[in-house]
């Protein structure tokens, strides 16, 4: 086992931790939604600070004993904010977490293995049960008779992949344009790193996955290495 990977190891003492609905929800990218939220937190950031600085910084113009109030009631509203903002954050990943992607799953699995049934799910999740040597956010998972991966980059479209029908990964990882971004008051250009692999089967059809992990870009390529598949360079057709 590569060091780096030993980090992404899964091998839970109760099996029941380990299920199908929360493997499938570390590979979902939230990234996005914690980017949208940015603009809450500091719109509450700055309203909490202005409501307690009052007390050491704004003391002239508390004069009254509706001012004392005005200000309590303001506190405390500060306070049902921060945990309604929280309350909102983990209800969106309850939400996501106990969504049924199943059908989803099986659609996407029959556009490459139209003999699967829907008995794979149950085999998954027995195989589940013997831990994963390797699962990463927003990059793959890996148990000992499965892939599980994204059909697209920025949008969640799981599929699982049974590694008996895999013959060889084509991949692909290079850098893409930059985009520029604002950070801290000032621009940067972020990169963009595509990490594409191409899941070659038995039956002569591909399934492409795509990894969205730009600051771990060959991690995914070692843990599909690690596992015994075959891999090739789609560019220069050398493999390993």
């Amino acid at each position: 086992m590569d060091d780096k990977l030993k980090k992404y190891e899964y091998y839970p003492d109760d099996p029941k931790k380990l299920e199908l609905k929360w493997v499938l929800h570390v590979l979902r990218d939230m990234r996005l939604f914690y980017i949208f939220m940015i603009p809450v937190w500091i719109f509450w950031g700055s309203y909490a600070i202005a409501v307690f600085s009052i007390w050491f910084y704004g003391s002239d113009v508390i004069r009254t004993k509706e001012d004392v109030t005005g200000i309590i009631v303001s506190e405390i509203v500060s306070v049902v904010l921060l945990f309604v903002i929280i309350g909102f954050i983990k209800l969106i990943n309850v939400i996501l977490k106990n969504r049924d992607y199943r059908p989803a799953i099986l659609r996407n699995i029959r556009k490459y293995i139209p003999e699967v049934t829907e008995s794979i799910f149950e085999n998954v999740q027995e195989d589940l049960k013997k831990g994963m040597p390797y699962l990463k956010d927003h990059n793959l998972g890996i148990s000992e008779n499965y892939i599980f991966g994204n059909l697209n980059l920025n949008t969640f479209n799981p599929v699982i992949i049974p590694r008996a029908e895999i013959v060889d990964v084509g991949y692909e990882i290079y850098e893409g344009a930059s985009t520029t971004i604002p950070v801290n008051g000032h621009v940067v250009n972020a990169r963009n790193i595509y990490q594409n692999f191409h899941f070659r089967l038995r039956n002569g059809n591909s399934i492409p996955v795509q990894v969205n992990d730009k600051w771990k870009s060959g991690l995914a390529l070692t843990a599909i290495q690690n596992a015994g598949l075959r891999t090739v360079d789609v560019h220069n057709k050398t493999g390993k």
